[in-house]
């Protein structure tokens, strides 16, 4: 099958999001709190790991949002290995005693949390709560094992957003906005995580950010200013100190739903997708060209990404992703209430869409999640609960993309 004939499988439901208590891992769902997902996580080539924030409510006490996490072993269903995809473990508490995870009552914005790959491909989840990251992680490789929620250095301040990616050398580097004032950032070191140092943004952090990495594994920082001009700045060698911020444009948006996300091509070159908040050239794409400073400009894809309405950044509407086997390139668009697929072929210079990937339940209420496994790419969304409708708060998973 071509690039261009490929077909999305079906979505389907994920058990247990929606339940506080336990519900049989291959049934549907019960009466139980919403949960807004996170991220997708592929630990090893049998596992995929969803992450997110459950809210649980006991009676006459105060309701909270808990740190949470679900999982699909392929390696477990034996002779049914190929239809693994369809069953997930159901949602626990994250850390080492799943009754008690990490939990409060403002854990509602999925950019509170961010999870990254340790050097060994051990997992490392990072939670923000007013001016404190706590970070847990699991150095057993699976699912279970999980250390205790252990804090960074106090930052203070209000964080919105901590984003955590990894060095060409395999230690984790942790960003995090603190109001509108900076971008700070730390790493692991062999002493442990060092102190919180600022990225030195001029005139402030207004709006929304992301960090790239390169094909040399150099990483790269994108933010919005409070004029709508998008800067950047990079690590002038892999593992190394950083450069001064260097424009990149004015891409005419909405300063009120503008939001950022990267991906490397196969090249080794970042593309910069912003969703500029206009029902016209709702998407536009910058490319590196070569080095740090040859860039397109910013530009519509070929064809327009058009939409009526594009959410707001909380919902965080765009993911992109690259196919690990053909290189081409996916993004996830939430607009007119819904998702929306594209993909380049690597090579290519024309968008495509994929007409079948809608959710069954709309609108969408969390943000999509493309993640690279071992056949695709797979794809995570939410839909928002029917009033009056116990049954219809659903978490919802498309397997892969495959050639």
């Amino acid at each position: 099958m071509t690039q261009s004939e490929m077909v999305m499988n079906t979505w389907t439901q994920i058990a247990g999001w929606t339940n506080q208590y336990s519900p049989n891992r291959r049934s549907g769902h019960d009466y139980g709190p919403t949960y807004i997902p996170v991220g997708l996580m592929r630990p090893n080539p049998d596992r995929l790991e969803a992450f997110g924030f459950k809210h649980f409510f006991i009676p006459y006490q105060k309701d909270t949002w808990q740190v949470s996490h679900q999982w699909m072993d392929r390696s477990a269903e034996g002779e049914n290995a190929d239809d693994a995809y369809k069953y997930w473990s159901k949602a626990e508490g994250l850390g080492p005693d799943r009754d008690k995870p990490l939990s409060d009552p403002i854990l509602r914005d999925p950019r509170f949390m961010t999870v990254g790959y340790k050097s060994n491909g051990a997992l490392e989840a990072f939670v923000a709560i007013g001016g404190t990251v706590y970070h847990s992680w699991s150095d057993s490789g699976s699912a279970t094992g999980w250390a205790e929620w252990t804090k960074l250095k106090y930052l203070g301040g209000h964080i919105s957003k901590v984003q955590v990616v990894s060095n060409q050398d395999g230690r984790l580097e942790i960003f995090a906005k603190v109001d509108a004032v900076d971008i700070y950032h730390a790493f692991a070191g062999p002493g442990g995580w060092t102190d919180w140092s600022p990225m030195h943004a001029g005139g402030g952090v207004a709006y929304d950010w992301t960090v790239g990495t390169n094909g040399d594994g150099r990483l790269e920082l994108f933010f919005i200013d409070g004029g709508g001009m998008v800067w950047h700045k990079y690590q002038n060698t892999p593992n190394g100190v950083w450069s001064d911020w260097h424009q990149l444009g004015d891409p005419n948006v909405d300063l009120g739903t503008a939001a950022l996300t990267t991906v490397t091509d196969a090249q080794g070159h970042i593309h910069l997708f912003v969703a500029t908040g206009r029902d016209e050239n709702c998407v536009k794409i910058n490319v590196q060209n070569s080095g740090e400073t040859g860039w397109t400009g910013w530009q519509s894809p070929n064809p327009k990404i058009t939409a009526d309405t594009v959410l707001h950044p909380t919902i965080r509407p765009l993911s992109a992703a690259r196919h690990p086997v053909t290189g081409s390139l996916y993004l996830a668009v939430v607009a007119d209430n819904n998702v929306k697929l594209h993909y380049l072929v690597d090579g290519s210079t024309d968008w495509k869409m994929q007409d079948n990937v809608k959710l069954p339940k709309p609108p969408v209420a969390s943000p999509p999640t493309l993640t690279a496994t071992q056949d695709g790419i797979a794809l995570l969304a939410r839909s928002t609960p029917e009033v009056d409708r116990i049954d219809s708060d659903f978490v919802w998973f498309i397997p892969a993309v495959g050639d």
